[in-house]
């Protein structure tokens, strides 16, 4: 992650690329959130039990994004719905930016060439958030196991945020 924030700056200050900066960026950001996945899942685990959830979710770019922003509040705060919803929504419009900053879109009446689709500004706040994300993993105390009771909260809670939105987490209507 080191090295993918190092480039993104270079990019960003030296090249004058944003789009690329923010995907870099954004590249790094999902690391933090593959560790957060990886070290739930370890601790939820019992002794001898194959990992499970997260292998199956390290893949899905927002997701990832989700656990990175989201993580840090992790069994430290009250879930609420909202709470979730607003994690899921940054970390999908920062991988739907980051997917306008790389490919070409089809919509020709609203065509913006990718260099063009992501700003310096955008570019710079998502850097200083996964620098300063980055700095709070680095400090985190590793997952210790957790009881039974817990281990089965955390379960529950790792298959319900598998699904599309909060409301389907504590079906609300």
């Amino acid at each position: 992650t080191d090295d993918l924030l190092l480039a993104a700056d270079r990019v960003l200050s030296q090249e004058k690329l944003p789009n690329i900066a923010y995907h870099l960026t954004a590249l790094g950001l999902e690391e933090i959130g593959k560790a957060e996945l990886v070290g739930i899942s370890h601790a939820s685990r019992s002794k001898g039990e194959e990992q499970g959830w997260s292998s199956k979710h390290v893949e899905d770019h927002a997701k990832k994004l989700f656990w990175a922003l989201w993580g840090p509040s992790f069994g430290r705060e009250l879930i609420t719905k909202n709470q979730i919803e607003e994690f899921q929504g940054l970390a999908q419009n920062i991988h739907e930016t980051r997917l306008r900053g790389l490919y070409v879109s089809a919509d020709q009446e609203n065509f913006v060439p990718p260099k063009d689709a992501v700003s310096v500004a955008a570019a710079e706040n998502l850097l200083s958030l996964t620098k300063a994300r980055l700095g709070l993993a680095k400090t985190a105390q590793p997952k210790e196991a957790l009881t039974d009771g817990e281990r089965a909260d955390v379960a529950w809670f790792l298959t319900a945020t598998s699904v599309s939105s909060a409301r389907d987490i504590l079906n609300v209507t």
